[in-house]
Order: structure tokens, then sequence, then C-alpha cells
């Protein structure tokens, strides 16, 4: 009887654990959003040229998304805006870019997320400049119902430039996240 105890206690511990991974994988929410062109502006930029290079640039910047079109969370809640803060360091606009995120739900409620990646830059012919930025974040908290969310997401932007310019003729982005809620 003894040995019929002793073989059961790290069978019961065994399954209590897989059964806690099984829920709390049940309990993250999937989820895609895009910005779309129209709806993506950079709202300040600084660029100090390092003269180490020609071309090598640390910069700072701000750049908001709109999400009209959002569609609902796992909580029925919509993106209505972001407002990413970052920093890069990139020679010819290739290179490294980090920094924070701040995503506002249509309820009031904000979501904050760190956030890094690089850039790269291709040229066309006509000397219009296509950036493209690939990167992945990771959920760090928020305020109301999000104060103990946690996330990864992972992005896809995509800004022109005007011919020759450091002027942004048009900025979108795709976005996927997996998020859940510390207990």
């Amino acid at each position: 009887m003894k040995n019929l105890v002793i073989g059961t206690v790290p069978f019961v511990l065994l399954a209590s654990v897989l059964t806690a991974t099984a829920a709390s994988a049940e309990d993250r929410c999937k989820l895609s959003w895009e910005a779309a062109a129209g709806n993506s502006k950079y709202t300040q930029q600084l660029n100090i040229d390092v003269r180490d290079m020609p071309g090598h640039i640390i910069g700072v910047f701000e750049l908001h998304h709109s999400y009209p079109d959002a569609k609902a969370n796992c909580e029925g809640y919509k993106f209505t805006e972001s407002w990413h803060h970052g920093i890069r360091d990139v020679v010819d606009r290739n290179g490294r870019v980090w920094g924070h995120v701040v995503y506002t739900l249509d309820n009031g409620d904000k979501i904050f997320a760190e956030i890094s990646g690089t850039v790269q830059t291709e040229v066309g012919a006509d000397s219009t400049a296509r950036t493209t930025y690939d990167g992945a974040g990771t959920w760090t908290g928020g305020t109301g119902r999000y104060a103990s969310v946690r996330g990864i997401q992972r992005e896809h932007l995509t800004v022109e430039y005007a011919p020759g310019s450091t002027e942004v003729r048009a900025s979108s982005g795709k976005f996927d996240a997996e998020y859940w809620f510390e207990k």
C-alpha cells in the first residue's frame, strides 16, 4: 500500500502540472491588426550625424498610428491608436531600432510594450526610398484591465520616402501578438 501511495504522488503532481500548463495555453489570446498608410504619421524626428562615416545617424522618433478598422480583441475591446517612441542607429537607413509603444483601447485602457528590430532600405531608380522594419516586442503591462497583461508581438512596417528626400510619403504596418494576464 505504501508503494502505491508513493507511486501515485508523482503522477498526481505531474498531472496537475500538465493541467496547469494546458490551462495557461488556453488563456492566451492571439491578435492581429494593421495600420494603413493613411493612418500612420511620424509626428517628431531628430537625427544627429555621427560623423564617423557618411550616412551614419543616431535618431529619435515618435510615430503615431490610428486604427479605425480594428477588430475586437479577446476581451471585446479595439485598439484606437498607438504611439511609438524609439531610437535608431542606422547607416543609410539600415540598422537597429528599439523603443517603447503605448497602445490605447476604445475603453481608455492602455497596453505598454518594448520593441526592437532592424530596418533595411532600398532606393529605387527614381530615388524613392522604401524602408522596411521587422521587429519583436514584449508587452510589459498597462492600465485598468490590462495592468497585468504580458505578451509578445511581431511587427512589420514599411515607410516610403519622397524621391531624394527624408519626407515620409507613406507608412503602414502589420502586427501580430499573443498575450495573457499574469495571476
